[in-house]
């Protein structure tokens, strides 16, 4: 892939889910155990992932990110592969406990489906809270 912005340090995992509002009342981002170098696109990515997936971005949240960032990644060819590798890895934790949890063997056997259908526009579910 022809990547646009130069490599630099990537969160791995940068989502809504991940801040974290410290005493002083500032937002930090957490959940750095898939922080590595690498294309910064891969982080640009994650709140498209949401939004088409689990609704969790409006289309004027991507665009207040995109104007905060700096750089609108929903015009670059490379979102759509970026996305689809997101929604990939999105499998793994279903694979590992489909035999146990029913909620796992139903997401995995879901997802999968849309994603052979070629079905962008699916919701997904979010786990249920343990």
């Amino acid at each position: 892939m022809d990547f646009p912005l130069p490599a630099g340090l990537i969160h791995g995992d940068a989502h809504i889910g991940n801040l974290m509002r410290i005493t002083s009342g500032e937002i930090i981002l957490g959940d750095w155990d898939h922080a590595a170098t690498g294309p910064r696109e891969w982080d640009l990515i994650q709140i498209h992932y949401m939004h088409r997936r689990f609704g969790r971005a409006s289309q004027d949240d991507l665009d207040a990110f995109s104007a905060a960032y700096g750089w609108d990644i929903s015009s670059w060819p490379g979102l759509e592969t970026l996305v689809a590798i997101r929604e990939i890895t999105g499998l793994s934790p279903y694979i590992r406990t489909a035999q146990e949890k029913p909620f796992s063997a139903e997401q995995l056997k879901y997802r999968l489906g849309t994603l052979q259908a070629g079905d962008r526009t699916a919701g997904w579910e979010s786990p249920p809270a343990e």
